[in-house]
């Protein structure tokens, strides 16, 4: 027979994980913000954070929360380069990260 659905029965707990979530943010925190598009070419992957400033209204309590220190993404990603899955690139030497700011430039424009 089966037993009647019990949602603590399928949710994962873990203080590493708790730990590592706790890491990222810190490093977010204290990555210095960047303009976009990126005004130099660089290598690399990684995860990556958006954040609006701008004047469209429906924005306006993200942009007033970030005019003096970035502390609300509008936008969480991540870059991974084609292969990655089968260790097949090197993320040091791939370009997908900055490729995808720079989608996202061209997207926001």
């Amino acid at each position: 027979m089966v037993s009647p659905f019990n949602l603590t029965h399928h949710v994962f707990h873990s203080s590493t994980f708790q730990q590592v979530i706790n890491e990222i943010v810190e490093f977010t925190a204290s990555t210095p913000i960047q303009p976009l598009p990126p005004s130099e070419r660089f290598t690399g992957a990684g995860i990556y954070l958006l954040y609006y400033t701008g004047n469209f209204a429906p924005y306006a309590p993200i942009a007033a929360a970030n005019k003096s220190n970035f502390s609300v993404p509008i936008y969480a990603g991540k870059a991974v380069p084609g292969g990655w899955r089968q260790a097949r690139v090197s993320i040091q030497t791939s370009g997908a990260l900055y490729r995808r700011l720079n989608e996202h430039a061209s997207s926001i424009r």
